[in-house]
């Protein structure tokens, strides 16, 4: 995984997402600092395990320690799924620790479940349940702050620009709020103005707080910074493009079996007839092909190829995919003009 090329985008400030104002989620693991063990063929590329600090377990030596939380889940009324959900385990050898997660099979958005480890014997099967908890909204969520939220925030980032003898425009700036959070928790505010949509010139100016309280409107100064806005861009879609590639490498094909398909095919070829495309079926070759992240099915596509032609002429785009009950939603309808 490439990292971010400055500070500024290391800060979280990627700025098409927040002129857009809009909620972005992004997977990783809930344990962020490990790297995932499936008891599976778990390969670390360019690194040795002990560089890594990998604790890896087979089969065997993890089910003890999937079937050990369950009681301490109860003790907090909670109930672990009992279908659709799969555990992976992230393990330290050198702290003797291990955190379990329970993610759903279907929807990375889906709560997910944890147990963290301490004192723990692979070997022996023994450790101690350290905490459980559930995460609601696993991974990384970026939102605009409402206007009250945002106001303290505002003042102390102006006083804070202030004490590094900054001084903001008078116009031509838009000021943007935002926060961060991940696995649930709140990590960070990001005060920022940058110039007016469709100027690339200028400075940018952004604050940024941590130990963040929304409701009491505190936080600690974290950093603040000045740069060119024209080279934030330049950097913001490197990062983006960097993002995109390094997703579509974590991401596997699933080729569908025939049983598998079919529902899909049928509701695909109602939804290209709503759209009013009704290619000839002998004149197309009908495929249908699932993507999965981290083995968790993200969605579905179903292409038409012409005859002789590995280029698709049409694409249904379905999410929110089972594939045991061959359920899903179509999101999208497209025909590519080539």
């Amino acid at each position: 995984m490439k990292k971010s090329k400055t500070k500024k985008t290391a800060a979280w400030l990627n700025l098409s997402v927040m002129s857009a104002l809009t909620v972005t989620a992004m997977f990783s693991p809930v344990a962020a600092s490990a790297a995932p063990n499936d008891t599976k063929n778990n390969v670390a590329a360019e690194a040795t395990e002990e560089e890594f600090d990998l604790l890896k377990l087979t089969d065997q030596q993890a089910a003890p320690f999937l079937a050990k939380p369950k009681e301490a889940f109860q003790a907090k009324n909670i109930s672990l799924p009992e279908s659709g959900y799969k555990a992976r385990n992230y393990g330290s050898q050198k702290s003797n620790t291990l955190t379990v997660v329970w993610r759903s099979e279907t929807n990375v958005k889906d709560k997910a479940y944890v147990a963290e480890f301490e004192d723990i014997d692979a070997v022996k099967g023994t450790g101690t349940v350290k905490t459980v908890k559930v995460i609601n909204r696993p991974g990384s969520f970026e939102e605009e702050l409402t206007e009250k939220q945002a106001a303290p925030f505002i003042e102390q980032a102006k006083e804070a620009l202030k004490a590094k003898n900054i001084t903001l425009p008078a116009s031509g700036y838009k000021m943007l709020s935002s926060s961060r959070t991940y696995d649930d928790v709140l990590e960070s505010v990001q005060i920022t103005w940058r110039p007016d949509a469709g100027q690339k010139e200028g400075k940018y100016y952004s604050v940024q707080f941590a130990d963040v309280n929304l409701e009491k409107g505190t936080g600690i100064i974290d950093d603040v910074y000045v740069d060119n806005y024209d080279e934030l861009i330049a950097l913001e879609e490197e990062d983006e493009k960097d993002k995109q590639e390094d997703m579509e490498q974590e991401k596997d094909l699933l080729k569908l079996t025939d049983k598998q398909a079919a529902p899909f095919l049928a509701k695909a070829k109602e939804a290209m007839k709503a759209k009013n495309f009704t290619p000839s079926e002998s004149a197309y070759e009908i495929s249908a092909t699932g993507v999965t992240d981290d083995d968790v099915l993200q969605y579905i596509d179903v292409y038409w190829y012409p005859n002789g032609n590995p280029s698709a002429k049409y694409k249904v785009h379905f999410t929110n995919v089972n594939l045991e009950k061959g359920t899903g939603t179509v999101e999208d309808v497209v025909e590519y003009k080539r």
